[in-house]
């Protein structure tokens, strides 16, 4: 009898801990569902897990929701080698850090009121940089490499402004190092113009990684080269340089017909033009149209 008192005891206590776990987890708050970054409309909002690694554009929303959301491990994760590189200036040696150890040092960083200053892509190169000011603590270099060696610096290098690196070749936009010095300034394109708008990078077009050529709907065959020079070639009216790749973007410059200017990236696709980001003989960079409208097929034209 006391066996069947005992066996109905164990059976009872079995039933109330199967029913005790599963009120518990009736019980429990489900943690928001991680939506995809969709190609462009608006914002970041809750997560930045799921994005189109070969859009530059929503690489930089993602660092944007990273840095305002406490996330060091989506920076983390941008980061594809074992290493990363630091240098205190572009061109000069690096020293190399794993890819745990940047981590960590993203971790003592990030939430602490960094901000997405702005980007730019280098001409000739699959490389796009992101610029990122406001660093609390500051980064600190001690030591600097190069092909014969490392060496110890006089002075630790501090900088609260710092350049992420990112390589395209592949076909993804990937972290592989900091440019530990401030920006560029007038060189870089706002974050905000990217975080706060549309602006997508259309299939295969420009900030897609890999950089294949792209014809743009409504505009003109595409007939300018990055690296190579453009010249005004309207029949009276000149061209405006604009802020960024947008008819309204602020207007930074004004160029008479016959201007020269070097195309260093491009294109992007935008109202119906195609624009490149070109600089003129005074180093001011800039985005203009190629064309063109109904007085001039072209705005811009290779030059002779």
């Amino acid at each position: 009898m006391m066996a069947k008192v005992r066996i109905g005891l164990l059976i009872l206590a079995a039933l109330i801990a199967v029913a005790c776990k599963t009120v518990s987890q009736a019980g429990r708050v489900q943690a928001p569902t991680l939506q995809a970054l969709q190609p462009s409309q608006e914002p970041l909002r809750e997560t930045a897990t799921d994005y189109d690694h070969g859009d530059a554009y929503e690489i930089i929303r993602a660092i944007d929701f990273a840095l305002q959301n406490n996330r060091p491990d989506i920076l983390r994760d941008m980061v594809q080698a074992e290493n990363v590189f630091y240098s205190r200036f572009e061109g000069e040696g690096n020293t190399i850090v794993t890819r745990q150890e940047f981590y960590e040092a993203l971790q003592q960083r990030v939430g602490n009121g960094a901000a997405c200053q702005g980007y730019m892509f280098v001409p000739s190169m699959p490389w796009m940089l992101v610029w990122v000011e406001g660093w609390n603590p500051a980064w600190v270099q001690t030591d600097y490499c190069d092909i014969s060696g490392c060496y110890v610096l006089d002075e630790p290098w501090e900088s609260s402004s710092t350049g992420l690196v990112f390589d395209g070749e592949s076909g993804e936009w990937e972290l592989i190092g900091v440019y530990n010095t401030p920006s560029r300034g007038n060189d870089l394109i706002a974050c905000s113009q990217v975080t706060s708008s549309a602006i997508t990078a259309p299939e295969n077009g420009m900030g897609r990684a890999g950089f294949v050529d792209l014809s743009c709907a409504g505009a003109p065959a595409q007939r300018l080269v990055v690296g190579a020079h453009a010249q005004v070639c309207t029949l009276r009216d000149s061209v405006f340089m604009r802020s960024s790749p947008s008819r309204s973007a602020d207007r930074i410059g004004r160029y008479a017909p016959g201007s020269t200017l070097e195309v260093m990236y491009g294109p992007i696709c935008a109202d119906d033009w195609s624009w490149w980001q070109v600089r003129d003989e005074s180093g001011q960079t800039g985005w203009m149209s190629e064309g063109g409208d109904a007085i001039d097929p072209y705005f811009l034209c290779p030059q002779p």
